[in-house]
Formats: C-alpha cells, sequence, structure tokens
C-alpha cells in the first residue's frame, strides 16, 4: 500500500489481503478495507460492504473505526442517514480515548453553529497532538458572525494564534504514508491534503482585513504567492482581486481578470459571483449585462443569494435583458428567506408594488430587521460580493435597508414620521460607503427638504455620490464640473457621464452630448448625430428634440419636432410654430403656427 521495502504500492493487491485479514475478523484489516477499497475499481467491493466492514470493527472496539462509522452515518454516505447515533458512537469513542472522535464531534458542533463545543473538542484534538483540526478552529473562528465586537476581536485574534501553532507545527510539511494517512483522516480522501495552502490563504485573509492582528495587504499578498499558482483556487481568485483593485499589489485589472477567467471551469462559485459583479459594474470592467447573466445565473442555480441579487438587478435595470420588474421580483422572491440582500431589494419592489403587490408594512418590517446591527449583508462593493463573511462591516447593517427606512421615516410612510432619525440613517449609511445615502443627502441638502439648506454639504455629498458611482449623481456632478469651463473639468466629466450612461441614466444623454459638442475633438460631432439616432429609436424625446437641432433636412426636422412633441418635450412648441410660419419642410399654415404659439404661451404663464 506504501511501496515501502522494494515492492510497487498496488491497489489490487492490498484491497485483496486486507479482505482475507477482514474476512479473520482483523478490527485493522476490516478498517483498512471499508476505506481504502472505495479507492480502487474493484468488483469484490461495494458500498454496502464497506460499511458492513466498517460497523464490524466498530463493534470490535476499534476506536479508528468506531470514529469512521460515526461520520459515514452522520453523513449518509453508503448507509441510512442518523446523526443521531452517529453523535452517541462519536462521544463513546471520545470516552475510550478517539482523538479522531474528538474531530470529528468538532466537525458536528460547527455544522450547528455551537461555537462553545466547537473549541472544547478542537482544544481536546490540539493537546492530543491531532494538529490537522487548526484548520477547522481557524475556519469556524472567522467565519462565525456575531454582533459583539468584542467577542469578534477575541475569535480573530484566536484564529490568528491557531495559525501560527499551525505554522510552527514540525509536521506541518510532513507527507504521511498511506497507512497512516487511510486512519489518520476523517473523510477518507484518497491522497493526503496538505494544510499549506489553506493556512496560506487564512492567513492572508487575516492580514489583509486585520483581523485580530495590523492591517497589512502587502504581506497578505506575500502569503498567498507563497503557493504555487493553480494549487489553491480561492488563493488564485484573491491574487485576482488584488491585481484588480491594487490594493497590495500594483493595479492590472487586465492580468487580474485574466486570473479570473483562467480558474474557467475549475473556479469556485464564489469566483463566478466576484466576476459577475465586476461585469455589472463600471469602476474596473466595461457594464457587460449578457457576462454577469451567465456568471449569476449559473451561481444562482446552486442557491447563491448573492449571484440572484446581481441577477434581479439586472431586469431591474434592463442591463443586457428586457427590464422586467416581474422578472426581478420573482428572482428575490425564490431566495429572499436565505439571503438579505434579496430581501431587501424585494421589499423595495414591494415598497412601491413594482412587479409584484404593494405591501408597505412587510417592507418596512424587512427594513427594521436588516438595518440593525448582526445582518450580514455588507455594501455592494466588490469586496462583499468576494469575500461576503469577511467582509470588516458587514454586521453593521445592510446599507440599501438603511437608506430605505431613513426615506420612510422623512416621510412617514409606513412607520411613524422621524425626520432627524430618517437622515441620522442616511449619514450613517453616507459614511459606510452608500452612494445612494450621499444622493439623499445632497437632494436634502440643495433643496432644503427636511433640513436646513447648506449648499457646501450639498456639493460634499454630490461628490460623495459620483464617487461610490450613484448614477443620477454621476450625471448630476459631471454637470457641475462642465459648468466651471476648465478642460481638465470637462475631461472627467465625460467620464463620468459615459459611466452613467452605462447605467442607463437619461438625463446623462444631453449632458454627454453638450460635452462632447464642447470637446470639440475630430469625430465628436458625428459620434454626437449617432448617439441621438441610437436614443431617438429608444423612444427619447428629449434625443429627438437634439437631433432637430443638428440635422439640415426640413422634413426631418418638423417629424423629429412632432415625435419630441409627441413624447412630452413641450420645449419642441416654439420650433414648431417657427416651422408653419416659414413653411420649412411643409406648406405654411399660419393657422397652426398660432395654435402651437397659444399652447407655448400657456404653458409658461
Amino acid at each position: 500500500m506504501d511501496g515501502a521495502r522494494g515492492l510497487e504500492e498496488s491497489g489490487t493487491f492490498y484491497c485483496f489481503w486486507f479482505l482475507r485479514a477482514a474476512i479473520q475478523n482483523d478490527s485493522k484489516a476490516l478498517t483498512y478495507y471499508g476505506i481504502v477499497s472505495r479507492w480502487e475499481d474493484s468488483s469484490r467491493s461495494s458500498a454496502d460492504l464497506r460499511i458492513k466492514c466498517l460497523g464490524r470493527a466498530s463493534s470490535l472496539g476499534f476506536l479508528p473505526a468506531k470514529a469512521k462509522y460515526a461520520y459515514r452515518l452522520w453523513v449518509g454516505d453508503g448507509c441510512k442517514l442518523d446523526q443521531e447515533k452517529a453523535e452517541e458512537l462519536f462521544q463513546d469513542a471520545i470516552n475510550a480515548g478517539s482523538t479522531l472522535a474528538s474531530y470529528g464531534l468538532m466537525i458536528v458542533n460547527r455544522h450547528n453553529d455551537n461555537r462553545k463545543n466547537v473549541m472544547l473538542n478542537g482544544e481536546a484534538c490540539l493537546e492530543a497532538g491531532y494538529f490537522r483540526c487548526c484548520n477547522d478552529l481557524i475556519t469556524s473562528l472567522l467565519r462565525y458572525d456575531t454582533s459583539n465586537e468584542e467577542e469578534r476581536q477575541s475569535d480573530y485574534a484566536k484564529a490568528y494564534e491557531y495559525c501560527m501553532t499551525l505554522k510552527d507545527h514540525p509536521d506541518l510539511h510532513h507527507l504521511p504514508k498511506r497507512t497512516e494517512w487511510a486512519m489518520e483522516s476523517l473523510y477518507e480522501q484518497e491522497r493526503y491534503q496538505s494544510l499549506v495552502p489553506n493556512l496560506r490563504y487564512y492567513l492572508g485573509c487575516i492580514y489583509y482585513w486585520g483581523l485580530g492582528v495590523p492591517q497589512d495587504r502587502e504581506e497578505a499578498v506575500n502569503q498567498w504567492e507563497m503557493v504555487d499558482m493553480g494549487e489553491d483556487i480561492r488563493i488564485q481568485e484573491s491574487l485576482a482581486y488584488c491585481y484588480i483593485t491594487g490594493e497590495g499589489k500594483e493595479q492590472d485589472v487586465q492580468r487580474g481578470m485574466n486570473i479570473f477567467l483562467e480558474c474557467g471551469g475549475d473556479g469556485t462559485i464564489l469566483g463566478d459571483i466576484a466576476l459577475a459583479f465586476l461585469h455589472s459594474r463600471t469602476v474596473h470592467t466595461e457594464r457587460d449585462g449578457a457576462a454577469t447573466l451567465e456568471k449569476s445565473n449559473f451561481a444562482r442555480t446552486h442557491n447563491y443569494g448573492r449571484a440572484a441579487f446581481l441577477e434581479g438587478r439586472l431586469y431591474e435595470e434592463g442591463l443586457g435583458v428586457d427590464q422586467s420588474w416581474v422578472q426581478a421580483a420573482e428572482i428575490y422572491e425564490g431566495l429572499e428567506k436565505r439571503n438579505d440582500m434579496c430581501r431587501v431589494a424585494l421589499a423595495r419592489l414591494r415598497l412601491v408594488g413594482y412587479g409584484c403587490k404593494k405591501d408597505i408594512e412587510w417592507a418596512v418590517k424587512v427594513f427594521q430587521d436588516c438595518s440593525a446591527p448582526g445582518i450580514a449583508s455588507g455594501r455592494q462593493t466588490l469586496a462583499t460580493f468576494f469575500w461576503y463573511k469577511w467582509w470588516c462591516d458587514d454586521m453593521l447593517g445592510n446599507l440599501e435597508a438603511q437608506v430605505s427606512l431613513g426615506m420612510c421615516m422623512i416621510k412617514g410612510e409606513g412607520i411613524e414620521k422621524d425626520v432627524e432619525a430618517g437622515l441620522e440613517l442616511w449619514k450613517g449609511a453616507s459614511a459606510r460607503g452608500s452612494g445612494e445615502a450621499h444622493f439623499c443627502l445632497y437632494e436634502a441638502y440643495s433643496q432644503g427638504k427636511w433640513v436646513a439648506m447648506d449648499l457646501a454639504k450639498a456639493k460634499e455629498h454630490l461628490e460623495g455620490a459620483a464617487n461610490l458611482e450613484e448614477p443620477t449623481g454621476m450625471c448630476l456632478y459631471a454637470e457641475e464640473l462642465l459648468d466651471r469651463g476648465r478642460r481638465e473639468d470637462l475631461a472627467k466629466a465625460i467620464v463620468l457621464l459615459e459611466k452613467s450612461l452605462r447605467y442607463n441614466c437619461l438625463p446623462a444623454r444631453r449632458a454627454y452630448a453638450q460635452a462632447l459638442r464642447e470637446r470639440n475633438q475630430e469625430g465628436d460631432k458625428e459620434k454626437v448625430l449617432t448617439l441621438l439616432r441610437e436614443w431617438v429609436e429608444l423612444q427619447d424625446g428629449e434625443a429627438m428634440y437634439q437631433l432637430a437641432r443638428h440635422v439640415d433636412n426640413p422634413k426631418e426636422v418638423l417629424g423629429l419636432l412632432h415625435r419630441a412633441w409627441g413624447m412630452g418635450m413641450d420645449k419642441a412648441l416654439p420650433k414648431l410654430a417657427e416651422a408653419y410660419e416659414k413653411g420649412l419642410g411643409t406648406e405654411v399654415d399660419q393657422e397652426k403656427a398660432r395654435l402651437y404659439r397659444v399652447r407655448w404661451s400657456r404653458l409658461n404663464r
């Protein structure tokens, strides 16, 4: 089995000899056969026979077999699921001195989210020298959700301590023989699974986020780069993230995207969600609705709520798909009980009755629940989609819920009116990175709504909204930059307007056309005309009016003006009156000209 003493490893032969000894009721042979025969293609072996071998060895009092048999019962591997009996067997084996059973019970408690017993059983394993449990202890401590900040920091510090214990363990790089590994492993993988990639991954996360240690993102990258590319997919994706954001590594967006794509079919669903998020945004990539839909749809089929949230947003915005409130609501409803981001998104639709039945009371209740500390929903950044459990703000409440609850409190909609409390929610959400909250505060301070007018604060929040990619905020801030009349501000305004347009912000169309005309580079005039015609096809009344000002054909101009007026562009009326008065693109008709002028006059009284 080990290929020792000059013999070649042979699965056929070792399974045969284990079976012969197992027939003699040898507990160790029964255990070996129950494990290793599943590794080989043997006609003599079956799942039923393997579980019977482990069960027989367990009944003979062989402790490794008892722990392994209990684990099989607990997961229902080759036998009927019986978790109650499994836990009893684990405890019996622990009482008889089995370290492997302590590890098994630790896994059970981790599954049951019993942190106290995870730590008790884990410490028992460490005292007995079973250092492989460090990996599970570290994972449990880092992923345990609690709103108690002191407890969280204690968990992080303990996780780092376990990392150091594992890092300094003399057997960390020791490769056990297969005979040793078969008995030591609870999961019974065919080959030894090194703990080094896990250790480097978790150490990197600890340094990256500053969990129990000072934050050091360069050291995080250093830890991840100690593992060969491709050896651990999580590390590969983490390095891709750092290349994209330039955090801990010199920024190289294309390299980061390529690493994500290199993961391909071997990538995790986590990586697919992160890649989908990148395609849905404009920070590091062009917006690509089709690519987002492809990635998020795959992840959603595996019941990943964040993927459903992304897909729902695509339907809300009509990015890469036909806009549909109904479709968005159905997607959110599918996972709203399991994912707070979907739950809040659905509540926003139900608040106004978009695509679903209006239910203000239910929506406000969701906003209240998800605004409170302890809700691990985080904020909408690549970090929350990629490192959902370790995002530093994820326990401070869902930002969308806080913004929506703030608006409901300010308006007294579904809840007692409390303007001050609502404004405080917005201020807190804006400080944590909500572009929407910044924009709400901009409107409040610029218009004197609910608060004393303060143009300096309004400007500050508008810039904050633009920096965080709030579409209308980007558009309005770009218009302010255009008003300054400086060349460098013009370039910045164009970038903001291009991003705003990718979010289908309609007011950005007029401003972008104006900015291109002001820039007046070669090809800008033709580009403006092309864009205006594209927007006319989308039934944009403003685009119809603007295009009418730039084409030379009088008949086309008249047709565009009529269409613009039909779309609610009343400012087309004077131009229509002029056309009929002077016979531009039509017969002179003074009566029509008079009627259009009368209508325009009435609108401006």
